[in-house]
């Protein structure tokens, strides 16, 4: 995130006329990809600079709400709003006194005078302003009285269920990849250096990077076959999330066994995309059981991979 300049309002310098997409963002998911797409239509067409606003702290963490709530650090959510065709990202300060902002205020100084918006793109339900007042009749309206297209654009519906953040965080949360990867456009991925373990794997014969995930949202406990994303390459591994039963442990981690793969990759920062659940985790009676299932869980996770040409990396 060092790169990555969180602005006040007030800090945000006047830009060229622009055609702004506004939203959170939280996970990039197909209905944030449909915002990024009528953002740069807009830009074509009316020869604009294509630009997204997003925020930071996610706005329901300064309102009080402690749930874990990130499915997208900050860094990655913007490096894949680029992927996504964006070169301009402005991240506000998602502040009291932003909240405080009356809609009208937040429309004249920021998106106009600001920012010279002359295109606007957001999801139906987006609110903002004091008390969640502004909506997109206010839009509606303020586009009138300052001369800028709006278009909202509605929900994106897969198999006749909206696509959203918060569904998306409850199916990673039951562990329910394959069907999250469907609602983002892509499996779902953890960030996160890798730090020391207690090296188990490695003495097992499956040496494993442990990773410090920068998200809030982990999937369930249990294996996963999953990509990492090394050095500017894709390996298959294996994943496990959880406390190591058969070793009593109480600590949760998140443990990586890339296939084919023993570098030293500690303080590196490495990626991991989740593509299947192989299976629960388990207390196992030995030693000797806990290899032969992590052998299998190899074997499989290795036959089930495959790679993807979408896989935004």
């Amino acid at each position: 995130m060092n790169s990555i300049k969180v602005l006040s309002w007030k800090e945000v310098e006047e830009a060229s006329p622009t055609s702004i997409a506004i939203g959170n963002f939280d996970g990039v998911h197909l209905g944030h990809q449909a915002l990024i797409r009528r953002c740069l239509r807009n830009a074509e067409e009316k020869g604009l600079k294509p630009v997204v606003l997003t925020f930071y702290p996610h706005p329901m963490k300064v309102l009080g709400k402690r749930e874990r709530l990130i499915l997208t650090p900050l860094e990655e959510k913007v490096r894949l709003i680029g992927l996504y065709g964006i070169d301009n990202v402005i991240v506000l300060n998602f502040s009291k006194e932003l909240y405080l902002m009356e809609p009208e205020e937040f429309i004249e100084e920021v998106l106009v005078k600001r920012l010279k918006c002359k295109a606007l793109t957001v999801g139906e339900n987006f609110r903002f302003g004091r008390d969640r007042r502004g909506d997109i009749k206010t839009l509606h309206s303020a586009s009138r009285i300052h001369g800028f297209l709006f278009t909202p654009v509605p929900h994106i519906v897969l198999d006749g269920i909206p696509v959203s953040s918060t569904r998306i965080r409850r199916l990673i949360r039951e562990g329910k990849v394959e069907r999250a990867a469907q609602f983002l456009g892509r499996p779902y991925k953890i960030v996160g250096r890798v730090v020391p373990g207690k090296g188990r794997g490695k003495g097992l014969g499956f040496p494993t990077a442990n990773i410090d995930a920068e998200n809030e949202i982990i999937p369930k406990n249990g294996v996963y076959a999953a990509f990492a994303h090394v050095r500017n390459a894709l390996m298959k591994s294996v994943v496990n999330i959880g406390k190591k039963p058969t070793f009593g442990d109480e600590e949760l981690t998140v443990e990586a066994h890339i296939i084919g793969f023993n570098e030293n990759l500690y303080g590196e920062r490495v990626g991991l995309y989740f593509v299947l659940r192989l299976r629960d985790e388990k207390k196992f009676g030995s030693i000797e059981e806990l290899i032969q299932a992590i052998s299998k869980d190899r074997e499989k996770g290795a036959a089930l991979l495959e790679w993807d040409a979408w896989l935004k990396v």
